[in-house]
């Protein structure tokens, strides 16, 4: 064989070896990428929030991930976060990104401080959609002369049962409407009473020193605590 043959296969073998290497990292790349834009099928969304006990006045954010069956994450999701605050719910429609993530941020102005703000998230993606929520509870911002609470009535008596309170703050209480003797409401230790049977029954409350202070229905059946802390 001669020289020039020998040179000439050689150099078909370092081509075969070097189209092999390239087909090798192609694939590697596009297992690590993310997958197509609002083509993969949605198997799994989360939900976070940056806090869950906000001052009034500050801004919370809520982030939702969509991820395909592989766990890689999904880009072009489209998702919505569903704000259920007690003045009513808000809704925003977001994308994720190419990590993923999609997010949705609020002011959260005066929000009552007892009040729990659920977040609901729900991602759509490859003909398949799943939800995912997260909460939180606003805490009474610094400087403020009042902090608002808001007590409904359920099926099952006082929501919440415990109300957690700045001690040395007033407060402007509201007891929402309620029947039977749940919407009769009293705090024994503060001498207050309020009857809620015809619409939600406001009181204001001077600052409390830090404790437990026991709320329950004119019968005693359905009771609960504010905590000043």
């Amino acid at each position: 064989m001669s020289m020039t043959s020998t040179s000439t296969a050689r150099v078909r073998r370092v081509c075969a070896v070097l189209s092999l290497v390239l087909v090798l990292l192609a694939t590697a790349s596009l297992s690590a990428a993310p997958t197509a834009e609002g083509a993969a099928r949605l198997t799994r969304c989360s939900a976070s929030v940056s806090t869950h006990h906000p001052k009034q006045g500050s801004t919370v954010t809520v982030k939702a991930r969509a991820l395909d069956a592989a766990g890689r994450p999904i880009k072009g999701a489209r998702v919505v976060f569903a704000w259920s605050f007690k003045s009513g719910r808000v809704s925003v429609v977001r994308a994720t990104n190419s990590t993923g993530y999609a997010y949705s941020s609020r002011n959260i102005g005066s929000a009552p401080t007892s009040y729990k703000v659920v977040v609901k998230a729900t991602a759509a993606s490859g003909g398949a959609a799943k939800s995912a929520s997260a909460w939180f509870v606003p805490s009474s911002a610094a400087g403020s002369t009042a902090q608002n609470v808001y007590i409904g009535i359920g099926p099952s008596g006082y929501v919440p049962t415990t109300v957690y309170v700045d001690a040395g703050r007033p407060i402007e209480l509201t007891v929402g409407q309620g029947s039977s003797c749940a919407a009769y409401f009293r705090i024994p230790s503060l001498d207050v009473s309020l009857d809620s049977s015809k619409g939600p029954a406001s009181v204001s409350l001077p600052a409390l020193k830090a404790g437990s202070y026991l709320f329950r229905c004119s019968m005693g059946m359905y009771t609960g605590h504010i905590v000043a802390r």
